[in-house]
């Protein structure tokens, strides 16, 4: 069974449109002048400074603090 035309063009937007974001990220990664790339490094280069540091501390302070403890139902235990 042949792919119909309207089928077909309906494949070709969802393409394009990853094919562009694509391109996106390309620019983005370009712009960063070092070769090390962390969930710190993208951020500073795009976002700047502040939200860098800002997502940095989170980065650290999810490693380092347990999750908190719930039931089974999803409720907090305190």
């Amino acid at each position: 069974m042949p792919v119909r035309k309207p089928m077909s063009f309906s494949l070709l937007f969802p393409l394009l449109a990853c094919a562009f974001a694509g391109l996106c990220y390309a620019e983005f990664a370009s712009m960063i002048p070092f070769t090390v790339y962390s969930a710190y490094n993208l951020p500073y280069a795009t976002l700047g400074e502040f939200l860098a540091w800002i997502i940095g501390w989170d980065l650290i302070l999810n490693s380092l603090l347990p999750p908190p403890p719930f039931r089974s139902d999803g409720r907090a235990i305190w």
